[in-house]
């Protein structure tokens, strides 16, 4: 499996998890799986999510410049009712055993996100490391991909163990389809789905997504719109 068919998670918790923005302040999925980007190569992910008050604007560009080492960085401006929170993140990713249409993959994620409320109030930095494991099931068609691990709320001063489990249906070609649940540092937990669109081959994608917390009724939901870009290998 290539690494560009899951290229679109990202674990970008931030602080904002731990001031009551919950997984809205995370990235466009949040499962993630034992794929990186194509080496010598770069991507760029840009999404604005929209709870039921505020909004929350991300970009978030990464590159693989070693071969096995996938570097992330990013930013965005999140609006709740009446705050405003600047984040800035930073994730490394690798992988251990490569997965592919036949056979499962591992890998480690590790990264941290520090929130500065601009509003005047709280603002905290987090800590997450997790191991991804992606399992196909149908080859070319149906993938799982299970996380699990630890994320350290510099905030709430408090370290919790989280998990995650996605899985991806591909009905046709250039369509592909993707559930997820996930805990964070909350006891129940969130749940997206939505679909990839691909616009051009291998280069351009569009996500769209609906979640909520399990229980929160409609004061908890939020829609995603997204735009993914990759590149050819480039870097020296």
């Amino acid at each position: 499996m290539s690494p560009r068919v899951r290229a679109g998670r990202r674990l970008v918790v931030a602080g904002a998890a731990c001031m009551g923005l919950g997984a809205e302040a995370a990235g466009p999925f949040i499962v993630e799986d034992a794929a990186i980007v194509e080496p010598k190569a770069c991507q760029i992910e840009t999404w604005t999510r929209r709870p039921r008050e505020g909004y929350e604007n991300f970009v978030v560009p990464a590159c693989n410049p070693t071969g096995n080492l996938e570097i992330q960085l990013g930013g965005a401006r999140i609006r709740t009712d009446d705050e405003v929170f600047a984040a800035a993140t930073v994730q490394l990713k690798t992988v251990f055993r490569e997965a592919t249409a036949e056979q499962w993959g591992v890998g480690l994620v590790v990264g941290g996100a520090r929130i500065r409320n601009r509003s005047g109030g709280e603002s905290g930095t987090d800590l997450y490391a997790l191991i991804p494991v992606t399992v196909p099931l149908v080859p070319d068609k149906l993938t799982l991909n299970l996380n699990a691990g630890l994320l350290r709320s510099g905030p709430q001063d408090t370290t919790v163990g989280t998990w995650g489990v996605a899985a991806d249906w591909t009905p046709i070609d250039r369509l592909r389809i993707t559930g997820e649940a996930f805990r964070l540092l909350r006891p129940r937990p969130y749940f997206q789905v939505g679909a990839f669109v691909t616009l051009v081959a291998e280069r351009v994608e569009v996500v769209a997504l609906y979640g909520n917390g399990y229980g929160d009724g409609s004061a908890g939901r939020w829609f995603t719109v997204g735009l993914q870009l990759y590149s050819p290998p480039f870097l020296p």
